[in-house]
Order: C-alpha cells, then structure tokens, then sequence
C-alpha cells in the first residue's frame, strides 16, 4: 500500500487536481443527465443504486484529497471536505427532483450513502496518509 501511495504522491499535484475537476464534471453530468443515458451504465443487484452512490462519492472526497498539494498535511479542518461533498450531492439530488422530465428523483437515501461514501473514504484515505494532526490543520506531527 505505501507503495501505491508513493506513486500517487509522485505525481504533480497539479495533474492530480486536474483529474479531481474532471471526476467532479463527470459526476454532475452523470448525476443530471436523463436517466435512460446512465442507467445502460448500472447494475442490476439489490441495492446498486446504493453502492453506487457510496462509492461515486467516496472516489469523490479521495479525488479531492489527493487534489491538495500535500494531502498528508491539510490546513483546513479535516471535516469540510466531505461536508462540502454531502452538501453538493444533495443539491444535485434536489436538482434531480426539479428534472423530473429526465425521471430522476430527489432521495434522501442517496443522499445518507453520499454522506457514508464520502465520511469513510475521507477517513480511509486520512489513516492511509497516517495524517495524525489532532485537527487536521496546520503542522505536521513531531
């Protein structure tokens, strides 16, 4: 595993942040398109739906942690990250209700697995970082 994260640390955290914008683009597109374009793309076992939502959004807060400069030592609160996530998949999942012509809808379901998703993939990624700041801000551990 350290390996793995030596490689993702090697590469330029400019390319790393652009791949972060381009999953947040295909997300939103994947999230507002008509339901027949991505549902080709699904899968069919109970509860997919929900899988996906926790995974598509666990990928997100990941993207994004890797999208910081060092994401080993964040200046920001280790908590806003995957409040920011939850408060864009619910208002993309609003967005989706007022598109009914596209028979999508707002669930609050999807919206508690956006939320697991993005809560255990941002704290996944912290324990893999072995980020150990007591707050998530400012200097490293000594």
């Amino acid at each position: 595993m350290k390996k793995i994260l030596e490689l993702i640390l090697s590469i330029p955290w400019r390319i790393r942040e652009g791949v972060f914008l381009l999953y947040f683009v295909l997300l939103t597109w994947m999230s507002l398109a008509p339901a027949d374009t991505v549902n080709k793309y699904s899968f069919h076992f109970p509860y997919a739906d929900k899988v996906i939502h926790f995974l598509v959004y666990g990928g997100l807060v990941l993207c994004a942690r890797f999208a910081f400069p060092d994401p080993r030592h964040l200046r920001i609160k280790l908590w806003i990250v995957p409040l920011l996530a939850l408060i864009y998949g619910a208002l993309l999942d609003l967005l989706q209700g007022v598109l009914v012509r596209f028979h999508r809808s707002f669930e609050w379901s999807d919206i508690g697995a956006n939320a697991l998703g993005a809560i255990f993939f941002w704290y996944l990624a912290s324990a893999l970082l072995q980020d150990r700041t007591q707050d998530g801000g400012g200097k490293p551990p000594r």
